[in-house]
């Protein structure tokens, strides 16, 4: 059976309506579906993946309440899931020309933030540790060295609170609504703040929108502990995924920033060159 063919025997099996169906493993998922319930509420259905999924449930459960996120509206057993269905526009569907206000979205990090991460969330950290930045080959020997050095100084840094992060705050799981920007789609952990915030202003630029990091900060509040080794490694991260995966667009906009980074060699600077003090 298809993944098509599997959505439609569920939506059947729990009397669900689809109104559109996106299948494939689309933000770590098996399909995703647009859905009407038996008393006629618009519902987003997701069947997640087992590697993905409990984590992913288990940070929507916490942020149950808090409006910076997509609402949990019921578990539908084996990984699937219901939240409400959010009228609005991912950030990532919009001309890069589009006015977005990143200070709202600043806002609403900080509001996601608020909430303590669960104890089975893994910690941010981790995801410094791969070997792997030793094998991308994708990238100079100037920007693996400065990725390395960057990320070891992220490994010893011990956050004061287990903070629920997203994890995965790229334009595409940001969506613009009348009552203000909601996220969807966690790659949930925990820990480090700076992750969220540099994530987003990274995966923008990758995108043409290049001055995203001030204002979003202008919206959180602070600057978050470590956000200038975190902006400068995820740049790095960000070039060499899209130079491995093919997307040249996204990669070509990243490399000057990424030589920038390089250039400068001081992830403050280059930081205090985005305009944040």
């Amino acid at each position: 059976m298809n993944e098509t063919d599997a959505c439609a025997e569920f939506c059947r099996r729990h009397r669900l309506e689809i109104i559109s169906v996106r299948p494939g493993a689309f933000g770590g998922s098996k399909y995703v579906a647009h859905v009407r319930d038996a008393g006629g509420r618009s519902l987003m259905l997701k069947q997640t993946t087992p590697e993905r999924g409990p984590i992913e449930i288990a940070a929507l459960r916490a942020w149950q309440g808090n409006d910076a996120a997509v609402q949990l509206v019921e578990e539908l057993g084996g990984g699937a899931y219901v939240t409400e269905f959010l009228e609005g526009t991912p950030v990532s569907e919009l001309p890069s020309s589009s006015p977005v206000d990143f200070t709202a979205i600043g806002r609403m990090l900080r509001a996601l933030h608020r909430t303590d991460a669960p104890a089975e969330m893994p910690d941010i950290r981790a995801r410094f540790t791969a070997p792997a930045m030793g094998e991308w080959s994708e990238l100079t020997p100037a920007m693996i060295r400065l990725a390395q050095v960057t990320a070891a100084r992220v490994r010893t840094y011990a956050p004061p609170r287990r903070v629920l992060l997203h994890g995965d705050v790229v334009p595409a799981n940001v969506i613009l609504t009348a009552d203000g920007p909601r996220v969807i789609d966690p790659l949930a952990c925990s820990g480090l703040p700076a992750w969220d915030v540099a994530q987003f202003a990274v995966a923008a630029a990758g995108r043409g929108r290049r001055d995203v990091i001030r204002p979003l900060l202008g919206g959180y509040g602070e600057k978050p502990p470590h956000l200038a080794d975190t902006f400068a490694w995820l740049h790095f991260f960000f070039l060499r995924n899209n130079l491995a995966a093919g997307r040249q667009e996204f990669a070509e906009s990243l490399r000057p920033l990424a030589n920038e980074i390089v250039r400068l060699n001081n992830p403050d600077e280059f930081l205090r060159s985005q305009g944040v003090g």
